[in-house]
């Protein structure tokens, strides 16, 4: 009858876990949630970045697009449905960029949490803080996007004609003050300028 009890216990105890077991497979546990909290993290964090990349490169694009066509239409007279041609309208294009309607931006800063502007009133520097009608990144309006036009002039020679101009875009953002994206323009868009 001994014999059979002894049996019986060792069967009954063998088969579950014992103290080692437990402590293994709850830090294997704890690892395996760990890392899968880290990769959920970075992968946030990714789509994050992903998502203003993008929301900040249709926002410049729109603002490309409004200058474009402003462009377009300067020096066209509507009623003869053709473009009037000064004599020296290819000499100095920054003065008809910085006259074109959608150049000037009036834009007040939104808040304390938002990054705060260029200093100085440059009428070359605009900038604009976008809101959430352009893209749901933008809550809070955190990003501030800066334009500024720079006049190329060859050899640094202010004699020479100053017909090509440079579009600098910088985005703000948390810590991030990155130059985006620049853009040449030049009196030529029409093709009369030679």
């Amino acid at each position: 009858m001994q014999k059979s009890e002894y049996f019986y216990l060792k069967k009954n105890y063998s088969s579950g876990f014992g103290l080692v077991d437990s402590i293994v497979s709850i830090s294997l546990l704890g690892i395996v949630l760990s890392y899968s909290i880290y990769f959920v993290t970075k992968r946030m964090d990714l789509l994050f970045s992903s998502n203003i990349n993008r929301s900040i490169n249709k926002e410049i694009k729109r603002d490309i697009d409004s200058l474009r066509s402003d462009m377009w239409a300067m020096g066209l007279d509507t009623t003869k449905k053709k473009y009037l041609i000064e004599q020296n309208s290819c000499i100095d294009i920054s003065g008809k960029i910085l006259g074109l309607p959608n150049w000037d931006i009036n834009s007040t800063r939104p808040g304390l949490n938002s990054p705060a502007p260029p200093s100085g009133d440059d009428e070359r520097i605009q900038y604009w803080w976008p809101d959430q009608e352009k893209g749901k990144i933008f809550k809070g309006r955190a990003v501030l996007i800066v334009r500024e036009l720079v006049v190329k002039s060859f050899n640094k020679n202010n004699n020479l004609d100053q017909n090509i101009s440079n579009i600098n875009y910088r985005v703000k953002w948390n810590d991030n003050n990155l130059h985006w994206i620049s853009i040449d323009l030049g009196a030529e868009a029409h093709s009369w300028c030679f």
